[in-house]
């Protein structure tokens, strides 16, 4: 199962760590906007199901109810009401028994399977949280270091046309 986090209060501690950074100097301009833009994309948790959690929830709440005998009275002032009720509770509680444990079986299976789709969705979460968002960082880092090389080559032209200074 995944680790829970705080994904705000992480988001919070980053971001007064980047603004420290930003106060004291410590970033170049080209790192401060890959850190800005990272940031932008990592302040909100994509992965964030209130649904998968109220679900976990259910199911870690779901409990099978035991069933009890119950004491049916068979007492009839009618003369053999007595034996013809004792008759009557012990055939239908026979066929209620073999129906409780079929319903039983049923509630348990449900409870496995329900466990089973919980566990199957958090790995899912998992893998698209590990491989699917590093590659997309990867790609986001590439963007940025060619968004960066370009705004440095544009800049070039601009620099050489200007005449340098004879003192």
């Amino acid at each position: 199962m995944t680790e829970n986090l705080d994904h705000d209060a992480v988001a919070a501690l980053i971001q007064e760590r980047l603004d420290e950074g930003r106060a004291a100097g410590r970033y170049s301009d080209d790192l401060d906007e890959q850190l800005a833009s990272q940031f932008q994309r990592a302040a909100v948790d994509p992965l964030t199901f209130p649904a998968l959690e109220a679900l976990r929830t259910r199911v870690g709440s779901f409990r099978i109810p035991s069933v009890a005998r119950l004491k049916v009275p068979t007492e009839s002032s009618i003369p053999g009401g007595s034996q013809m009720h004792r008759f009557v509770v012990k055939v239908v509680a026979r066929q209620l028994a073999a129906v409780i444990d079929q319903v039983t079986e049923v509630a348990i299976d449900a409870q496995a399977a329900l466990g089973g789709v919980v566990g199957a969705l958090d790995e899912i979460r998992s893998i698209v949280t590990t491989e699917v968002f590093a590659d997309i960082d990867s790609v986001h880092h590439r963007l940025v270091a060619v968004e960066q090389r370009l705004s440095r080559l544009e800049a070039a032209p601009q620099a050489a046309e200007q005449p340098a200074d004879d003192a």
